[in-house]
């Protein structure tokens, strides 16, 4: 709980705001400084008072181990920042993980690389596929959204143009 002119309202666990904060850093592949810098104050700021065992916890429940070591290990290589318990969390990440820090590592931080990093944490073939298929052909309202135009317009050559444009925006 925290006040701000009067105004009580809630705030995340400093656990909980990490996490939620590694996570997005993660799924956006670090291509804005910020999102990394978001992580350390908050490092820098509950140093004392965050709680490591709760923290993994909470990130090996919601599937966000990976998520989680990346991040940590992101600023703690970049800002030289030292991380509590990096090493026991890396001891909890798959090997599948590790080959996709070194593919993200080996290319220019870009928001579509994301799209590898919510692949590879899908669990099982049929999730990856149905996840391959969702990203090529999202519901007409979404293509609507990002062409801003009506639901009703949407036809077969946007959904084209998106493909195009995407392979060519991650160059493999």
């Amino acid at each position: 709980r925290a006040n701000l002119e009067g105004v009580d309202y809630l705030v995340p666990a400093p656990e909980h705001l990490l996490l939620y904060l590694s996570h997005h850093s993660f799924m956006h592949c670090f291509d804005k400084l910020i999102l990394a810098v978001d992580i350390v104050k908050v490092l820098e700021k509950h140093k004392n008072i965050l709680d490591w065992d709760k923290l993994v916890e909470c990130a090996r429940d919601f599937g966000l181990l990976p998520a989680l070591y990346f991040s940590l290990k992101f600023v703690s290589n970049n800002f030289g920042v030292e991380v509590q318990k990096l090493r026991s969390i890396e001891k909890m990440v798959s090997c599948e993980c590790f080959k996709l820090l070194g593919f993200l590592l080996s290319r220019k931080p870009s928001y579509n690389l994301s799209y590898f990093t919510y692949l590879v944490n899908e669990p099982g073939v049929s999730n990856k596929l149905r996840f391959i298929v969702r990203t090529f052909f999202p519901p007409p309202y979404v293509m609507a959204h990002n062409l801003n135009i009506p639901v009703d317009k949407v036809k077969l050559r946007h959904y084209l143009y998106r493909i195009t444009l995407n392979i060519k925006k991650i160059r493999l």
